[in-house]
């Protein structure tokens, strides 16, 4: 095994380790408010607050689903040449209207 492979193995593990304790504690802390939220004789406020929470683990859900989508679709593959190509374009729009004394490229 090569070195980038350890490298990129080590980081899998660490990032799965992370990811399962996160989990696994707002799992924990979700199922102790749904356990409040639901006894007779709990709080009532309790049961207002599961609402919420709801709608963050839904719209998270949804981010997840968005960022998964954009890594699969390889939009992470080159995150610097966006900047590249807008600088280039800027320099050629700078040199096609003769502008270029009121922009100072950051690539001059």
């Amino acid at each position: 095994m090569t070195k980038e492979t350890v490298n990129r193995l080590w980081l899998y593990a660490m990032g799965a380790l992370i990811l399962a304790g996160g989990v696994w504690g707002f799992g924990h802390k979700f199922y102790a408010l749904v356990t409040l939220a639901l006894q007779k004789d709990g709080p009532a406020d309790a049961a207002f607050a599961v609402a919420p929470v709801v709608n963050y683990l839904l719209a998270s859900f949804g981010f997840l689903c968005l960022v998964g989508w954009a890594a699969l679709h390889g939009m992470f593959h080159d995150i610097e040449g966006p900047k590249y190509t807008l600088l280039e374009v800027e320099a050629e729009l700078d040199a096609a209207t003769n502008d270029a004394q009121y922009s100072k490229s950051v690539m001059e």
